[in-house]
């Protein structure tokens, strides 16, 4: 290969990579609220969703203010990453809570922080992108891909979900049908739970699941933003006790 021909493929990759960055698809929602899973306007039956879970990440949300259902100011601190060792607070926050996500590092992250009831106040919540199952009998480049975050209440359900596929059938969760059902809850008011359908065989349409993955990835990396009458200021004294 050419020495021009190799800087011209170069160049057309970090174009792509460019674009990927800036040019975010548009991105829809499946709301849980009060245990309802609801997409457009719409609840779902049987709270149920059969679906292709492209990918996922760790996602990581630090309110110093009660909840307020009005409120759609971003968080007062925020960290999104594929990877939970790579968990730090996202460059746009003006005010981190601490260099890294863990609780020896941030009080946020300690449990019993939490402005209200026993859990920290730096909330864990593991986000998914999901394909309908039903798009898989068309074109799956241009199917429509939706966002659902669980509680952080159940966060666990998917790393034992996503584990246990993995480690019994060899194959990752993209390349698997799942079933997502929210449920009621005593304790917890509902919980999201997985349940696998079958395997994909067809390999046509693995690799087309797979050549979504990478923009998956990026709607989930997509950070929150800040102007200067909604930037947080340094976090306030709330009196709680770090342990």
């Amino acid at each position: 290969m050419s020495k021009e021909i190799a800087n011209w493929k170069q160049a057309l990759t970090e174009a792509a990579e460019k674009t990927a960055k800036t040019e975010r698809p548009a991105e829809s929602t499946i709301s849980l609220k009060g245990g309802i899973m609801n997409y457009q306007g719409e609840a779902l039956a049987g709270n149920t969703l059969e679906c292709v879970i492209i990918a996922s990440s760790f996602a990581r949300t630090c309110y110093d203010r009660m909840y307020d259902p009005d409120d759609l100011a971003p968080p007062d601190c925020f960290a999104n990453a594929i990877d939970q060792v790579d968990l730090v607070a996202h460059e746009n926050v003006p005010n981190p809570r601490a260099d890294i996500c863990t609780e020896k590092a941030c009080e946020s992250a300690v449990f019993g922080s939490a402005l209200v009831g026993r859990g920290p106040l730096c909330k864990t919540r593991r986000k998914l992108i999901v394909m309908p199952t039903s798009a898989l009998t068309g074109n799956l480049a241009d199917a429509e891909l939706a966002t659902i975050s669980t509680p952080p209440t159940s966060a666990k359900n998917w790393s034992t979900y996503a584990s246990t596929v993995a480690s019994a059938s060899g194959l990752p969760p993209w390349a698997v049908k799942t079933r997502i059902i929210s449920k009621p809850h005593p304790k917890k008011q509902f919980e999201i739970t997985f349940e696998a359908i079958e395997s994909i065989e067809d390999e046509t349409l693995l690799a087309a699941i797979h050549g979504r993955v990478a923009e998956a990835e990026n709607m989930l990396l997509t950070p929150f933003t800040y102007d200067q009458e909604e930037a947080p200021s340094k976090p306030a004294k709330t009196g709680k006790k770090k342990y």
